[in-house]
């Protein structure tokens, strides 16, 4: 199976990615901006493996994402595990400014 891990490089996302690649052997896309807790050690254990690849990226490029997706194949994706989006919503709410924002022509507070 195919699954994509946001935020796979933390603490709690990198257990998961861990498990899916060595204990079933889904191919796992982890997506992690390492930044805070996210750290490429957590993910020694699968570093090696065929059926891993971690990419560093901010999920709020929108166009970098889109084009990831399409790169690891079909953008169908039975399972996407967010544990970025955690962290999104506590950056977003001591910093509006740095939150990921739904619209194209939607630009951050301030700005």
């Amino acid at each position: 199976m195919k699954i994509i891990v946001t935020g796979g490089a933390g603490f709690i996302g990198s257990a998961l990615v861990r498990h899916l690649v060595r204990a079933r052997g889904d191919q796992v896309l982890t997506i992690d901006k390492l930044t805070y807790a996210g750290n490429r050690a957590n993910l020694a254990a699968v570093a090696g493996c065929a059926n891993h690849r971690l990419e560093v990226l901010d999920i709020c490029d929108a166009e970098r994402l889109r084009g990831l997706l399409f790169d690891f194949g079909e953008v169908r994706f039975p399972w996407l595990w967010g544990s970025a989006q955690v962290l999104q919503q506590q950056i977003g709410a001591h910093a509006p400014d740095r939150r990921c924002h739904r619209h194209r022509n939607e630009s951050p507070p301030g700005r």
